[in-house]
């Protein structure tokens, strides 16, 4: 296997995300896509008046001295940071800019898209030394915070920028070709972004042979130590997993038929054995690639493709493992599982020093509240070889981080690294005094720090506590230390640990004090411990190994009398869960009666309402049907008149009686031929018949009963109804009083028959 990749210093991975933070909190930063939104041809703004863009500057620049004031109080504030470079892009103050880019730079790694628009705004100005100096320093700090694929494509249009075809000069090929290669090796191992990279070094090398399209050029003899590199650059590439092998191998084929046709056979027959296993790899891990744009880049499929690469481990699996977290980081840049898994995994299989310390100080750039990484961090610059006192400022920054210090585990983990380290710093054949006092000064620190930032809620495994105690009486002789430790600094704080109590115990028992263990058991039975039965058994153990009879059968009643009295409290416990339980149940069945009425009610209510508002309907339509027949039984006021103008009355409507009500319907007053019959008449028989009409009432067809003193009326339509009339209650004419014909009917009516 070729280690030689992975212990480059490889930079980070691909970054087109940015983290926003607020105070370096952890879970506050919010991960976007680009520093600033640049607009398109589509959505440019519409131009300012000068008299707005005025108004506009100077609106920026009082919110850029706020923001400067605040960032003088507190220079950790990421989301400052990042809207004081975005203000100061909007105004000409170049020289401010940088110096904000540079001071966020110094905390915080810069999301791809804002290096690329610092790098941008560099190329901008004037060219001089000094601007080329810049640009270098750029790309690599670019490339230190995260691996990204348009950086080195930025930073390889640069070098071919600055060589501009200058084939005819050997020192600028060799330093374009140095370059270039630097940036291909660092992007390799990319799987499916790697290739645009090295395709520009490869091309550049191949122009190198040939690089003019002239007849002189074809002529001219071929370097066969450069035809040697550009197959070995090829054969390289081939032994790399990368989704474009296919392209690789048929590039290598036209190269090898271009310029080394007479070796074509034995050329093509090395390529075919390596781009064999390359392609039969990428197979394999195809699906996963896919999974990985199915899924968005998850999490969770990332560590199943490195699971994967784990339990297959062939040759591949080191450096795409790597690129995996690579590529994992950059989106989940804050997460600190994923960092402390990627730098354990180094530590496994490519223990590298440098590779570590890169890594690891990535890791708190992007996470600075952890105390595991700022450890990870301090031992890779151990590992290295670094200064005490470099080190030493390594856990002075971290302790400066307010965010980490309010999180007791990372303070744990912070300051057990620091104590290791300095621990490790002691020649224990010959101290030094001043070593000495470092170590004790560094767990003097620590305990200054728990109780400070976390005075209610001590480390419940006194992991500190009892590394203290063990350098006091193991290595430093000082057993008196140690048990002050363990009486002031553990069971102070932890009196109901029946943990703390055992671990002082075992302290007395390594010491060779086997009455104090005994004292220690005896005061710790009579505390509420939060495990007496593990307690209990660890005393009964004691006493059978190193006890005498007494001893044993004190430890018997005392363990009894305690397991009686946990009993007894486990009864007393059980019985007012019991009583409780059973109040709870009362509870919910007087809940759910109260329910049930409520229920009831609001039926009741909602059932009287109905009834209401059908009660106001029917009154409602009763008191209409009531005014309509009102109406319909008003006596009508006109006059009729005959045919010689005499105006006769209107026939009274008379109410009927009680006992003919029932039977009579109220008959409509009709001009019929009687009438024509009447005027033919003289005026003795007009004034009678005048007479008689004022009590006679004309029905709509049929017969009618009438109303008026108990005399009988009769009706008569000109219309003949067809349809049977009902029978009417009430007297009827005799047979033979029944007019025969329309003069008898007149007769009658006129009472002359």
């Amino acid at each position: 296997m070729n280690a030689k990749p992975i212990a480059e210093e490889l930079p980070q991975q691909d970054s087109s995300m940015e983290v926003e933070q607020d105070n370096a909190a952890p879970g506050a930063w919010e991960i976007t896509k680009g520093s600033r939104h640049k607009p398109t041809d589509d959505d440019q703004p519409e131009e300012l008046s000068a008299e707005q863009q005025d108004e506009k500057t100077l609106e920026a620049l009082n919110e850029m001295t706020s923001i400067m004031e605040e960032l003088e109080n507190d220079k950790t504030r990421y989301d400052l940071h990042v809207r004081l470079i975005e203000l100061l892009q909007q105004v000409p103050m170049d020289d401010e800019l940088d110096r904000a880019r540079a001071q966020m730079h110094e905390i915080y790694p810069l999301s791809e898209s804002m290096w690329l628009d610092w790098i941008n705004d560099t190329k901008e100005k004037e060219d001089s030394e000094e601007r080329e100096e810049k640009l270098l320093w750029l790309y690599e700090e670019a490339n230190r915070d995260y691996f990204s694929i348009p950086i080195w494509n930025s930073f390889v249009d640069r070098v071919l920028e600055k060589f501009d075809n200058k084939f005819d000069d050997p020192e600028k090929v060799q330093a374009a070709r140095e370059d270039l290669s630097r940036a291909a090796r660092a992007t390799e191992h990319h799987i499916s972004q790697g290739q645009q990279i090295w395709s520009k070094y490869i091309e550049f090398e191949t122009k190198v042979l040939k690089p003019f399209d002239s007849e002189e050029s074809m002529q001219q003899e071929l370097d066969p130590k450069q035809v040697e590199r550009v197959k070995q650059l090829y054969r390289n590439r081939l032994d790399v997993l990368h989704t474009s092998a296919e392209e690789t191998f048929n590039n290598f084929s036209t190269f090898n038929t271009t310029f080394d046709n007479a070796n074509y056979e034995e050329n093509m027959l090395q390529a075919n054995k390596l781009y064999a296993k390359t392609q039969k790899a990428i197979e394999v891990r195809d699906q996963y690639e896919l999974q990985l744009k199915q899924t968005n880049n998850a999490l969770s499929t990332f560590y199943e493709y490195i699971e994967y690469e784990r339990q297959t481990n062939d040759r591949f699996s080191l450096n795409n493992t790597r690129n995996l977290y690579e590529r994992a980081v950059t989106i989940y840049c804050t997460d600190v599982g994923l960092w402390d898994n990627y730098i354990t995994f180094l530590l496994e299989r490519a223990r590298f020093p440098v590779i570590l310390e890169a890594i690891s100080r990535r890791a708190v750039r992007n996470c600075p509240w952890s105390g595991a990484l700022w450890a990870h961090y301090a031992r890779s610059l151990e590992a290295n070889n670094k200064d005490k006192a470099e080190v030493l400022e390594i856990f002075t920054k971290a302790s400066a981080v307010e965010v980490l210090l309010t999180s007791l585990e990372d303070l744990v983990n912070l300051y057990l690294a620091k104590c290791d380290y300095l621990r490790r710093q002691v020649d224990w054949s010959n101290p030094r005094e001043e070593d000495i006092v470092d170590l004790r000064l560094a767990f003097e620190e620590a305990f200054v720090y728990l109780h400070e930032k976390h005075p209610k809620t001590p480390d419940p495994y006194f992991r500190i506590e009892r590394y203290y105690a063990f350098v006091e009486n193991t290595l430093l002789d000082s057993e008196e230390k140690a048990r002050e430790i363990w009486e002031t600094r553990v069971i102070k704080k932890l009196g109901r640990s029946a943990e703390a109590w055992l671990a002082y115990i075992d302290f007395e028992r390594s010491c060779g004090h086997l009455d104090k263990c005994q004292t220690l058991y005896k005061r710790a039975i009579v505390r509420n411990l939060d495990d007496p039965q593990r307690f209990t058994m660890a005393w009964l153990s004691f006493a059978r190994e190193a006890g005498n009879l007494d001893m044993l059968q004190d430890t018997l009643v005392k363990v009894k009398s305690k397991e009686n009295a946990i009993v007894h409290q486990w009864q007393e416990q059980a019985a007012e869960m019991e009583v409780a339980s059973k109040a709870e149940e009362q509870k919910l069945i007087k809940q759910k009666k109260q329910k049930a009425q409520h229920r009831l009610k609001n039926k009741a209510k909602q059932k009287q309402k109905r009834d209401q508002e059908e009660n106001d309907s029917q009154a409602s339509k009763s008191e209409e049907t009531t005014k309509e027949e009102s109406q319909a039984k008003e006596p009508e006021d006109t006059v009729r008149e005959d045919d010689d103008g005499f105006k006769m009355p209107a026939p009274v409507k008379r109410k009927a009686s009680a006992s003919n009500d029932s039977g009579i319907t109220s008959p409509v007053a009709k001009r019929t031929r009687i009438d024509d019959l009447e005027e033919e008449q003289s005026s003795e028989d007009r004034g009678e018949a005048s007479s008689s009409n004022r009590g006679r009432v004309l029905g709509r067809g049929g017969r009618g009963r009438g109303r008026g003193r108990g005399r009988l009326g009769l009706g008569f339509s000109a219309k003949k109804n067809t349809k049977e009339e009902p029978k009417e209650a009430g007297p009827s004419l005799p047979s033979e009083s029944k007019p025969k014909s329309q003069d008898d009917f007149r007769a009658m009516l006129l009472g002359k028959k």
